[in-house]
């Protein structure tokens, strides 16, 4: 073999030796932001789950709901004063980096909670006098049905994230399961 042949396969080899070296490399970088990424979700997402469990607020608006059907127009009174979103907003660029179920059920969650927050500053803005108290009950009943879906999604969420992002190393796939 001639010398530039011998030189041709040695750059071609350290081509393919770069190149995949790189895209490993590029591979596991990408895969850790993700295993990092998915568990800063997992922990905002859990956080404001036990928040909702803590403070009993599913209790307490079906305990309002009941008031209202015996004609009590009294207010549904939460004070939001936190950004509870932050952790969302400041990676929602990020999401792509995750599972495709994952980084659809995780703005899906965190639109509902922005519209039950939205609905708790409208609650605290309302003149609840003003309401007949069925009109009340359909309100606070279609508040507590989006915190039902809510919880669901966000524990859903959490079960996701356990289940795939067990570790840092990225799994590879397996011939037999391709």
């Amino acid at each position: 073999m001639s010398d530039g042949v011998i030189g041709l396969i040695g750059v071609l080899v350290g081509g393919v030796i770069t190149s995949g070296t790189t895209f490993t490399m590029e591979y596991f970088t990408q895969h850790k932001e993700a295993f990092h990424l998915a568990h800063a979700f997992r922990g905002g997402v859990g956080a404001l789950l036990d928040i909702v469990e803590h403070r009993q607020y599913l209790r307490v608006v079906e305990w309002k709901i009941q008031e209202a059907k015996r004609g009590a127009t009294s207010p549904l009174m939460i004070k939001v004063r936190r950004d509870y979103l932050a952790l969302f907003s400041k990676n929602v660029d990020r999401i792509g980096l995750l599972e495709p179920e994952l980084a659809k059920k995780l703005p899906t969650f965190y639109t509902y909670v922005n519209s039950l927050l939205e609905d708790i500053d409208t609650m605290n803005e309302l003149d609840w006098g003003k309401f007949s108290s069925d009109t009340i009950v359909m309100f606070l009943d279609e508040f507590r049905k989006l915190l039902v879906k809510t919880i669901a999604l966000g524990e859903e969420i959490q079960t996701m994230i356990e289940r795939r992002y067990t570790s840092p190393w990225p799994r590879f796939p397996r011939p037999w399961t391709i």
